[in-house]
């Protein structure tokens, strides 16, 4: 068979489908911030790839979509925990350049060929049809994985965060009321992404970073108003759920957004 043709062989994998929000309007603006879009993309997807040269990971960056397609491997739990927080990463280091992610990670057949730039299968279509759901600025998680690795959603969250906990993240993975009694009836349509769980250990220098961007992201147009009203309390949650001061300078700006 020819290079140039293609034989669509689908595999049992883990498909994430993420969207740059307002991308449009980051055309209009610096050149240095669509590379560090792509290269902050890049860069934690190849160490993603390092990790396993038996899983191999695949991506395709096509303007303001990213998918990632991840083998299941021999723990599938791990496997997912892994490519979480490879996007939880991803995620942290955009938002604080005003660079804010929305998506979905799915599981199932799926075909993705990088040199050719061809993907396709029904769980690239589910992940692309729930990355609207997930409406605001986060990465949710199908329910369906929950099934698939053969648990509950109260196991299956505790699972990936105790791995993530011992692993290269130190943190949370996927959000979780924190048993502190602050918590969000907001928060608990879908799973999703910790992407701020980092902020209750960052430098204060990444704290300025990331109020810089939320003020003026959420101040942008009254479309993006809402969804970043849901960005804050997220962070406010997270915040009041790990931090041992309840008067963090930090939690007091971001409440005045």
């Amino acid at each position: 068979m020819s290079d140039q043709n293609i034989k669509i062989e689908y595999k049992e994998k883990y498909v994430a489908y993420l969207d740059v929000l307002g991308f449009k309007e980051k055309l209009k603006g610096s050149v240095a911030d669509l590379e560090c879009y792509f290269n902050t993309v890049i860069k934690e997807l190849a160490f993603l790839k390092s990790l396993d040269s038996k899983r191999p990971l695949e991506y395709l960056l096509m303007s303001d979509a990213i998918i990632i397609t991840f083998p299941v491997g021999q723990n599938a739990l791990e496997s997912l925990t892994e490519l979480l927080i490879a996007i939880s990463k991803i995620q942290y280091t955009l938002c604080k350049k005003g660079i804010w992610l929305r998506g979905a990670v799915s599981y199932g057949k799926i075909f993705l060929n990088d040199k050719h730039s061809v993907v396709v299968g029904p769980a690239l279509v589910n992940a692309y049809l729930l990355e609207a759901l997930a409406v605001n600025p986060r990465v949710i998680v199908d329910p369906k994985i929950i099934d698939f690795i053969g648990t509950d959603r109260t196991e299956f969250v505790r699972k990936i965060n105790a791995i993530g906990k011992i692993g290269q993240l130190n943190g949370y993975v996927l959000y979780e009321d924190k048993n502190s009694g602050w918590h969000s009836e907001f928060l608990k349509d879908a799973l999703f992404v910790d992407y701020l769980d980092i902020l209750n250990t960052a430098v204060s220098t990444d704290h300025a970073e990331f109020l810089v961007s939320l003020r003026k992201s959420a101040y942008s147009d009254q479309r993006s108003f809402p969804k970043f009203r849901w960005v804050i309390e997220y962070a406010t949650c997270t915040l009041r759920g790990g931090l041992a001061d309840p008067d963090s300078v930090l939690l007091k700006e971001i409440l005045k957004i």
